[in-house]
């Protein structure tokens, strides 16, 4: 298991690994309720190897990977708290 913390220690998800150390369920705590992902069989997308498929535990939401394209370029994300305007 990969646990994912807060700096603070605060656990915000765990990752559970078979025994290859592939990817197999994804558990997040760090909202109102638990929330479980599945994950399917790793699958080789050009150079990467991601999970062909995820599913929410109850099956309620599902996707799969068509296409997976990598970028050099750092992703423009912040995680600073957007205020709204009034």
């Amino acid at each position: 298991i990969i646990e994912i913390s807060e700096k603070n220690g605060q656990a915000l998800c765990w990752i559970e690994l078979n025994e290859s150390g592939a990817p197999i369920k994804w558990t997040s705590k760090n909202i109102p309720e638990e929330e479980i992902i599945i994950y399917g069989p790793l699958r080789q997308f050009g150079a990467y190897f991601m999970p062909e498929w995820w599913t929410s535990q109850d099956g309620h939401w599902r996707f799969a990977y068509l296409e997976v394209n990598g970028s050099k370029d750092e992703p423009k994300v912040s995680f600073q708290p957007v205020k709204k305007e009034d």
